[in-house]
């Protein structure tokens, strides 16, 4: 009983460090790849980037939940800067999913 606590505390542990372990920023100003709206809770974006911004595993996923204040305006920006053609900036808040995506709080776009 006692090894399986301890791996289960070794296994929280883990997937902690996996889902808090990126730094806050602004990404570089890139092009939108890709825009999805799904039922999962949240939408999710790809950049066109290299590096991850963030130091989450992916280097160009991102994600907002539905429920965070200010989901809708983001997505919304980001839909129009896809439709223009337009690139953006996202603010990664240092928070990474289990797939490996950043968290954002916020979008821009740049002409």
């Amino acid at each position: 009983m006692r090894g399986g606590i301890f791996w289960l505390a070794v296994l929280i542990v883990g997937l902690s460090a996996n889902v808090w372990a990126g730094v806050a920023g602004w990404t570089v100003p890139v092009a939108i790849a890709a825009l999805d709206a799904n039922q999962q809770g949240r939408f999710t974006l790809r950049l066109n980037l290299e590096k991850s911004a963030s130091g989450c595993r992916s280097a160009d996923g991102f994600y907002a939940d539905y429920g965070r204040a200010g989901s809708e305006l983001m997505y919304r920006t980001t839909l129009d800067a896809l439709l223009h053609e337009r690139r953006v900036q996202v603010y990664v808040t240092g928070v990474c999913d289990l797939d490996g995506n950043s968290e954002i709080s916020s979008v821009r776009i740049l002409p």
